[in-house]
């Protein structure tokens, strides 16, 4: 059995939610703020958590490997190790507040005393991770009862952004598909069907798979909120009202991590094109056109969940 490792921060967030919910709007936000590293992602690390969730690989082993990789990356940021530069990529330095940091890391000679760097005691690290209350309780115990942000996003806009991705289709055929995928009655199916696999298989159009698969991710996601004994540690958004009125959120977000404001924030935000306003014709137009698309069965589910987040209720 492998040793029980320990992370070498114990100041991680993660900043999660479905694929195309708006992590990567709100990742380089935080990150913005006071003593907040550039946010990275693993999606090895996220591949294990979702394999462990599908027990093929026992809790132990999966712990032990995320937190390998994580312990990694942290010591690659404070070390100025493996960075991407690469200019237009979303991870890359130049685009992070302060990239001086960073240049100044990758020229410096490697600290031998890393754990004793004031930056690893102070400083925060934001970690975007996809669907990471797919396996709350790995996560939880992997990161150490983390800080979790998890936004959500309106149904109509979410299923819009599935179908340009082709995620009711062909796309996890793609070499470029960091997605887990498996074999069931002969056919790949992605991890998000997990348990509704004959619904999926009966479905006709992409629309009808789609909502199948972003309603069973919600009910995983709710079912495993409210078995977490860390809910104080993690806050639930939703896009419309973070992009709207960035600065409500931000102020939240702050208060219950323990996190100040930077004098970067105005400039990231706008970056991020905060506060924006929401495109409700071109909304409704997108919801007419996928309504006649859908199943009775499904249009039903597309609008319940519709109501629930136009309702301000608890949406992942």
């Amino acid at each position: 059995m492998f040793s029980d490792l320990a992370l070498c921060s114990k100041k991680i967030i993660l900043i999660t939610g479905m694929t195309r919910s708006g992590k990567t709007i709100l990742c380089p936000i935080i990150s913005s703020l006071k003593n907040c590293e550039q946010f990275f992602f693993n999606t090895v690390v996220e591949n294990i958590s979702v394999m462990n969730s599908m027990k093929e690989i026992n809790f132990s082993t999966a712990d032990h490997i995320i937190k390998k990789g994580i312990n990694e990356n942290i010591q690659d940021k404070i070390l100025g190790r493996n960075l991407n530069n690469k200019k237009n990529d979303f991870t890359s330095i130049q685009n992070y507040k302060n990239k001086k940091i960073y240049l100044k890391r990758i020229n410096s000679v490697k600290d031998i005393n890393f754990y004793k760097s004031k930056e690893l005691k102070n400083n925060f690290f934001p970690i975007l991770f996809h669907e990471a209350l797919f396996n709350l309780k790995l996560i939880e115990k992997s990161f150490n009862f983390p800080k979790i942000v998890n936004i959500s996003r309106h149904p109509v806009d979410l299923l819009s952004s599935w179908l340009k991705k082709n995620y009711g289709g062909e796309h996890y055929k793609s070499p470029k598909n960091t997605t887990i995928t498996y074999t069931f009655n002969k056919k790949e199916l992605p991890f998000f069907c997990v348990g509704i696999e004959k619904e999926i298989l009966k479905q006709k159009t992409n629309e009808d798979r789609i909502i199948k698969m972003i309603n069973n991710l919600n009910n995983i996601f709710k079912k495993n909120y409210f078995k977490s004994s860390n809910k104080d540690n993690i806050i639930i958004i939703k896009y419309d009202e973070f992009v709207s009125n960035p600065q409500r959120a931000i102020k939240n977000i702050c208060f219950k991590f323990d996190l100040k404001k930077d004098k970067f924030l105005k400039t990231v935000l706008k970056e991020q094109k905060c506060p924006r306003k929401i495109d409700y014709k071109k909304r409704d137009k997108n919801y007419k056109k996928f309504s006649l698309k859908l199943s009775n069965e499904n249009r039903i589910i597309f609008n319940n969940m519709i109501i629930k987040y136009e309702n301000n209720e608890l949406t992942f």
